[in-house]
């Protein structure tokens, strides 16, 4: 039996599945391999995005998130993805870092300090970039309109969105960008009249789009003397030989950063967990009052962890929480004396045996939802944790996947 006390605040780091590649390659190449092994058992030949994902992989763009599997439908920060494009650049140093929340020790240092300079991206204000939030099809479109700019690549032909009835939810910044992206088939609508630019961008979207932008742009992109050519896996860099999948720096050494790769493969302590954290989604009206379970699964044995909510405001109110199933007879729950968007949840636990390990509902969360939320929306319900707030039963720091969810406003029944 294990008497243990934990109680640690703080969470700001929004824990996404998103692998990249030592070397990565924006290519022409978009023709079929009809010899393509696929090493992933959570993509198959009929999904939708399996070209999309054997491209990013073949070329070197990105890892799966272990072995075996890519996990398409986690999701991908803003760190992630212009550090994509970065290495597609040949990992280039230069400019000095203007964010206060990117250090040196960060994996995606080099790469915002570049896009940053080549304004690629830009910070949420002079000081915050925020780089482990998760991206926003809009702020993907930007990204990658941007790049196109700094690359000098043609970026006149532009589209009406008039078609989609939720154009005015995109920021002003984005409505040109989106503009470019649907012209160019490089992003299309989730259905024909909606574009939802504040969702969060997947894995396998992130692959569809990068494949069709290297599609759109191949010409261009032959002629590039700045494109790194197409690098050969290594037993580092190789999905086959990844450890977990990872994300490795010029020196060899690994950046943990969500899910946390380890800075020494060797100490099993550090090594990537598959448990996992699914937010569940559901259909709501305005004036209805719904619940949303956290359900954890591959639960390796927590006995305290700190998890932080963010949500809309404006379209629900969250009026209670209760712990779940999964933990209730082992930790104890603590949440923030206010329940409003930002809210923390602390568990903590004083025992912990083998025969309390298991999996099933976290949490459970009750909303109410507003009468000014949107028809047709999405809204996101955002998990996040920092490095050290999540850990087993002798205090060794585990790395959990969180699988983000939302509430969809529909009229009437549904």
């Amino acid at each position: 039996m294990i008497k243990k006390k934990f109680l640690w605040g703080g969470i700001s780091i929004l824990l996404c599945s998103a692998f990249l590649t030592t070397s990565v390659v924006l290519s022409d190449d978009t023709k079929k391999d009809e010899s393509y092994n696929n090493p992933f058992t959570d993509i198959v030949a009929s999904d939708w995005y399996y070209e999309d994902v054997k491209y990013v992989t073949e070329n070197n763009l990105m890892n799966g998130t272990d072995n075996s599997l890519f996990s398409p439908y986690a999701s991908a920060t803003r760190g992630m993805i212009v550090t994509i494009l970065w290495r597609a650049e040949g990992e280039p140093i230069q400019g000095k870092m203007p964010f206060d929340d990117v250090t040196e020790k960060d994996y995606y240092y080099n790469a915002v300090a570049w896009a940053s300079k080549n304004e690629i991206v830009n910070g949420y204000d002079d000081r915050t970039f925020a780089p482990n939030d998760i991206a926003t099809r809009e702020q993907f479109a930007v990204i990658m309109h941007r790049y196109a700019l700094h690359k000098n690549y043609n970026v006149t032909k532009t589209a009406d969105l008039n078609n989609f009835t939720d154009l005015t939810l995109i920021n002003e910044y984005a409505v040109e960008s989106i503009k470019w992206a649907v012209a160019n088939n490089i992003i299309s609508g989730t259905s024909d009249t909606s574009i939802s630019p504040k969702d969060f961008v997947q894995r396998c979207q992130v692959a569809a789009i990068l494949k069709r932008f290297c599609s759109q742009y191949k010409s261009e992109i032959k002629n590039d003397e700045n494109t790194v050519s197409p690098a050969t896996p290594t037993a580092n860099n190789s999905t086959k030989n990844n450890s977990g999948g990872g994300l490795s720096n010029s020196g060899g050494s690994v950046k943990k950063t969500p899910p946390p790769i380890s800075e020494d493969d060797s100490d099993d302590n550090k090594n990537p967990q598959l448990a996992t954290i699914e937010t569940d989604t559901a259909n709501a009206k305005p004036g209805e009052t719904i619940s949303i379970d956290l359900n954890l699964k591959q639960n390796p044995g927590i006995l305290g962890m700190v998890l932080s909510l963010e949500y809309d405001e404006t379209a629900m109110k969250l009026i209670s929480v209760s712990n779940g199933e999964a933990v209730n007879d082992v930790l104890s729950l603590t949440t923030s004396k206010e329940l409003k968007s930002g809210v923390r949840f602390l568990w903590d636990g004083l025992d912990l045996q083998a025969d309390q390990v298991k999996d099933g509902t976290l949490l459970r969360l009750e909303f109410e939802i507003l009468n000014d939320a949107v028809i047709g929306n999405k809204y996101p319900l955002t998990l996040t944790y920092n490095d050290g707030d999540i850990v087993d039963a002798d205090l060794n720091e585990l790395n959990l996947q969180i699988r983000q969810g939302y509430i969809e406003i529909k009229e009437g029944g549904y």
